[in-house]
């Protein structure tokens, strides 16, 4: 029943044209990353160019990837309460858990694909303009980002289960705001101002905890540690924070609808 619900949650992404939102959004960070690529090329043909050009490109994905995440988090469950296919799952014997469970692994599947679609776009350009090898510890850097997507996501989703999906949206985007605050003023001299940026450095979740791609593409890594730190660190918000919209789901009220 879980992928059940998965496809029909990709299926309505298809209705709604966000594959194919996916798809520009893909092209459209190669234009703005490439075509500089193409131009230097053109005017300087031997020149080397690579792993620069490689990490700005992730830069970009990472950015709208994350925006991609908020959106799915908030609306996860919200636009089939609004157009009555809640009612419907609800009125069925499954576990609002597996409901939320069924419409979690179908935002994932957006979310690789919209990961596949960037990487097919950059593979192309590789192929075509770089002079680079990518090594290969950028694997475990893709896992990274798709676990770093999700803390977003459950973010977006918690925030979601207790106001409107603007004002959810609005409040994600505040807390990371926070958390960038913080470290800010965590930078001043001045003792009065450490210990309420110690505070929020505590309670806001470390958005770039783990490695950037500068640092996989354009270093050699001799440790795997930081990767992993971020992997584990994203992971564990991540289950936390399902676990809260778990909870809130499961004590929400729906007019017309079987709990």
């Amino acid at each position: 029943m879980i992928r059940t619900i998965a496809r029909h949650k990709l299926t309505k992404f298809s209705h709604s044209r966000m594959i194919l939102i996916f798809v520009l959004a893909g092209l459209f960070i190669g234009l703005i990353v490439f075509l500089p690529v193409i131009v230097s090329k053109a005017m300087a043909p031997g020149m080397p160019i690579g792993g620069g050009v490689a990490a700005t490109y992730f830069d970009i994905v990472e950015f709208f990837g994350a925006a991609v995440a908020l959106v799915l988090g908030v609306l996860m469950w919200r636009q089939d309460a609004k157009d009555g296919t809640l009612s419907i799952f609800l009125a069925r014997p499954i576990s609002r858990t597996a409901l939320l469970a069924g419409k979690l692994l179908g935002s994932i599947y957006a979310l690789l694909l919209f990961l596949g679609i960037t990487l097919l776009v950059y593979f192309a350009a590789h192929l075509l303009l770089l002079s680079y090898d990518i090594p290969l510890v950028f694997l475990l850097y893709l896992v990274q980002v798709m676990v770093k997507w999700l803390v977003i996501l459950s973010f977006g989703l918690a925030f979601s289960s207790l106001v409107n999906s603007l004002l959810a949206a609005v409040l994600v985007i505040g807390y990371f705001t926070l958390g960038t605050i913080g470290k800010i003023v965590l930078a001043f001299p001045s003792r009065w101002t450490q210990v309420p940026a110690k505070i929020i450095k505590v309670l806001v979740m470390d958005i770039d905890k783990g490695c950037q791609p500068e640092t996989v593409l354009l270093t050699d890594m001799s440790s795997l540690s930081p990767l992993l730190i971020g992997i584990a660190y994203y992971a564990l918000w991540s289950v936390m924070l399902l676990s809260l919209s778990i909870i809130l789901f499961s004590r929400r009220e729906f007019s017309g609808s079987r709990t």
